[in-house]
């Protein structure tokens, strides 16, 4: 028997912790009561306790979890020296031998791990894919054919944590994750795919595909899906075939793709939405000719334009990725790709993810010619990390705050740790009044949400408060010797509130500030999720400030033309964003 467990990520990254449906899939391919999935919490007790049973140990992981992954295989060793350590995943597949320099694991298994593991578990150490060390040296054939799909079980939901359902933004509402094809016929340079799952995609029979659908929301009661296969249209006759055994089942689902531009047509477009497709999302990475060919991609702003203006028409939400920091960025194709993409205005928004070289990868080799690898620490290779410098920056803080700008995102740099700014602010001697933002006196608001502490829906990023629609909230203070202020700064991190957070114009919201029933300023907030955007609001106005109660109001007007709700974020909910905490803060002027 063998405990599968999924390590808990980098204390550094953004989020507590990663749904795999990877275990799953091995746990249900394998014999019943064959294997347990463990979801590792940080108690080593409890882990430990649960080893003791098992004569297998597995673990999965991205570059983020490998060193916790290594301290708990580590664990094991110390406490039960005859149990039998195995290390699978994306890391794995990039590192087998690299990672069997750790004592502390007896095999690695690259590549899909079903047959590998299987084969291994029943005496067969030598199965292709397969790893270990024998007379010092390392061990090991390539991971042979990639496993024919279609004869793998339906993944088993009761094996893993929350029946791998989650709240999605897409839908503002519960949705599973699915997957019924591996691998891609792209030739990006920075994806981790092709050393998992290969370059010729091969996929579940459409009559599965749907038949999953329907058992799952029969039994969960979810009609909402998230399919995160790379590129659900990579096969033509697939989607068809799909199209054609939903519209039979007469299932009423909702549910958003992956795909690549090459693949859309308007007709395709339309049949899909039929069956409840809702969003796409198209890995664009950047428009510039350099960077797109160090990346393996290529772009037709004509086509993308075109399959914009189709989503358009048919009510089908359409979200961009980009890359930023990649090999031959600069500051001029920065700024020229976050312009672009902001006039394009796709329906679904965009979003910039951080270049990330991650060990043993193709594009990591491609980054040591062309810049600088900032890190070596596996634990920093995690999203809105910086660990690679391009070529042309000297100095990492310049490069982080212009991918903040064009990003919108809450960027690092790995191994800088950065100030809380009130901490900052109090440092430099500036007097300052701090309001809770969770302390409101009173809102006329539609709805206000309070994520003070975290919840499903905000597990990451800052505790926030969310008002939506339209309407003003307001917050009471004291002030003192109010006739020698001259003026003040409004600091905090604020943002719009449009269902999903999606990025454009049209989701930000026109802001009135209010002081004592008197408008000192007039702001636009934009959609920015996590930790908003941090905003200064100069106010020298004699006399704003009144000895006594004041009182502050932020108000989306009624009338306005952007009334997509404000958000007032604060608290960090994980380490990552101690550097972000902002209260609403006073900064006053004598």
């Amino acid at each position: 028997m063998i405990l599968l467990v999924n390590p808990l990520p980098s204390s550094l990254a953004p989020f507590p912790e990663r749904l795999s449906l990877s275990l799953g899939s091995l746990a249900s391919f394998l014999p019943a009561g064959m294997a347990e999935i463990f979801y590792d919490n940080g108690d080593q007790g409890l882990f430990l306790s649960k080893a003791e049973s098992f004569e297998f140990i597995g673990f999965t992981g991205m570059t983020y979890q490998a060193r916790r992954a290594l301290a708990l295989a580590s664990a094991v060793k110390k406490r039960f020296p005859e149990k039998r350590t195995v290390f699978g995943g994306v890391h794995a597949s990039l590192n087998p031998g690299i990672l069997l320099e750790n004592p502390e694991l007896d095999f690695v298994i690259s590549g899909e791990g079903e047959e590998p593991l299987l084969s291994l578990l029943s005496g067969n150490p030598d199965h292709p894919g397969i790893y270990r060390i024998r007379e010092g040296k390392v061990s090991g054939k390539p991971a042979g054919p990639h496993p024919d799909i279609t004869k793998f079980p339906i993944i088993n939901r009761k094996l893993i944590p929350d029946q791998g359902i989650f709240y999605d933004q897409a839908f503002s509402e519960r949705a599973a994750i699915v997957m019924f094809s591996r691998g891609c016929v792209g030739t990006c340079t920075f994806c981790a795919s092709p050393a998992m799952f290969g370059r010729n995609p091969r996929y579940r029979t459409p009559e599965q595909a749907v038949e999953e659908l329907k058992y799952l929301s029969s039994e969960l009661g979810i009609s909402n899906f998230a399919i995160e296969d790379d590129n659900f249209l990579s096969d033509g006759e697939f989607a068809s075939f799909f199209i054609h055994q939903m519209q039979k089942s007469g299932l009423g689902i909702r549910f958003r793709i992956n795909c690549r531009l090459e693949n859309l047509s308007f007709g395709i477009l339309l049949h899909l939405k039929k069956i409840g497709l809702c969003k796409i999302t198209l890995g664009i990475e950047q428009i510039d000719p350099l960077i797109l060919r160090h990346l393996g991609k290529s772009l037709d702003q004509k086509k993308l334009a075109e399959a914009l203006s189709w989503c358009d028409k048919l009510g089908i939400l359409a979200a961009l990725l980009l890359i930023a920091g990649a090999p031959g960025e600069t500051r001029e194709s920065l700024r020229l790709v976050s312009e672009w993409v902001s006039g394009l205005n796709p329906s679904g928004g965009y979003d910039f993810q951080i270049l990330q070289p991650h060990p043993g990868h193709r594009i990591a080799e491609i980054c040591r010619k062309t810049g600088k690898i900032l890190t070596t620490d596996t634990d920093d290779f995690f999203s809105d990390n910086i660990t690679f410098l391009p070529a042309g920056f000297d100095d990492p803080a310049e490069f982080r705050n212009l991918v903040r700008e064009v990003s919108g995102k809450p960027v690092k740099i790995a191994g800088v740790q950065e100030k809380p700014f009130l901490e900052q602010l109090r440092e430099k001697g500036a007097e300052t009044l701090v309001i809770n933002p969770a302390d409101y006196s009173s809102s006329d608001f539609n709805l206000v949400t309070t994520h003070w502490q975290g919840s499903e829906r905000c597990s990451s990023g800052l505790s926030i408060i969310k008002c939506r629609d339209y309407g003003g909230i307001e917050y009471n203070f004291q002030i003192k010797d109010a006739a020698s202020i001259s003026g003040f700064f409004l600091h905090g991190r604020f943002a719009s509130h449009p269902m999903g957070f999606p990025k454009g114009e049209r989701y930000s919201s026109e802001i009135k500030v209010i002081l004592n029933g008197v408008e000192v300023s007039r702001q636009v907030f934009k959609s920015i999720h996590t930790t908003g955007e941090y905003l200064r609001i100069s106010i020298y106005r004699p006399g704003a400030l009144k000895e006594g109660l004041n009182t502050l109001r932020l108000e989306v007007p009624k009338d306005s033309r952007l009334k997509n709700g404000l958000s007032i974020f604060c608290k960090p909910l994980n380490r990552f964003f101690e550097p972000y905490e902002m209260p609403l803060i006073l900064e006053i002027l004598r």
